[in-house]
């Protein structure tokens, strides 16, 4: 897709273009503002997401925008518009500076007060959409945590490309039903080091098993290793044995008590023994963060 498309149709102009999986973003900035429309009241900075054209991808893209359109909660990235260009689908959200994983990348690790913020803003952002629409991530990792600035405190959760909505518009009655009801079945998808043993096993997913990716970005943020490695094939037997927990145990020696207790918690092997609501998860890190404050 050609710069001149974007100056043309959007007003904005290419400074760069990334890849991620299926996904390409293109970084624009606005052209001078006497050639944008008055009414448009877009910032100065804008992303826009596309796929690859392909059926396959261009059916997943569909799908996440279906999603995103109606996740109106907190932290979560915002969709501006969603616009198609010569066929080609293209949602606009703001430019955001970097993901968790470029923080990695550059940093090693996180203090543990910054990391409990981003925890806990993605926590909350996963809380309003399982509260409102019954959604779970299923994909949840550094580089789907973006950060406006660097030093901004609050995490917000891109990517619902593979998230599962297990009821949508269901009349009020009928929402005491078992929520496992109204799970449309998907092929197992994720990424491999943060996915739980349970969906591995390819069982319902529940809470519990983005509850469960969240603790393992939390102790990657905070130690700098992840506690899954090797090849495909180790990371599955670590995952399905549990040694991925030890493991996780050894590199959170010496962090404070309450932070290894979390950390642990949230990644148990067994679904019961983890957090099984995001508000409970919530208070755990509020209390870490006022002990680490």
């Amino acid at each position: 897709m050609g710069s001149i498309v974007f100056e043309h149709f959007f007003r904005y102009k290419i400074l760069t273009t990334r890849r991620g999986g299926m996904a390409i973003v293109y970084l624009l900035r606005r052209l001078q503002p006497e050639k944008l429309p008055a009414s448009s009241g877009w910032p100065e900075e804008l992303a826009a997401k596309t796929f690859d054209e392909t059926e396959e991808f261009k059916s997943q893209f569909e799908r996440e925008l279906n999603i995103w359109i109606d996740l109106k909660v907190p932290n979560t990235v915002p969709l501006l518009s969603v616009t198609r260009v010569h066929g080609q689908l293209f949602a606009l959200m703001p430019c955001y500076e970097c993901s968790l994983s470029d923080v990695l990348s550059e940093c090693g690790r996180v203090a543990p007060r910054a990391a409990l913020g981003y925890m806990a803003s993605a926590a909350v952002c996963l809380s309003a959409a399982y509260d409102r629409h019954r959604a779970l991530h299923l994909d949840l990792k550094p580089s789907n945590l973006l950060l406006l600035r660097r030093q901004h405190g609050d995490a917000h959760v891109s990517d619902w490309g593979i998230a599962q909505i297990l009821y949508k518009r269901l009349p009020p009655e009928q929402r005491n039903c078992s929520a496992k009801s109204f799970v449309n079945t998907l092929d197992l998808a994720g990424t491999l080091p943060y996915m739980s043993a349970q969906r591995l096993l390819g069982q319902q997913p529940e809470t519990e098993d983005d509850i469960y990716s969240l603790g393992l970005i939390l102790c990657e943020l905070l130690t700098g290793a992840h506690p899954v490695q090797g090849s495909p094939d180790d990371a599955v037997r670590s995952i399905l044995d549990g040694t991925y927990h030890k493991q996780a145990e050894a590199l959170m020696h010496g962090a404070e008590d309450g932070l290894k207790r979390l950390v642990l918690r949230c990644i148990a092997p067994n679904r019961a023994e983890r957090f099984h609501t995001y508000r409970d998860l919530i208070e755990a890190i509020r209390r870490c963060q006022h002990d680490n404050a």
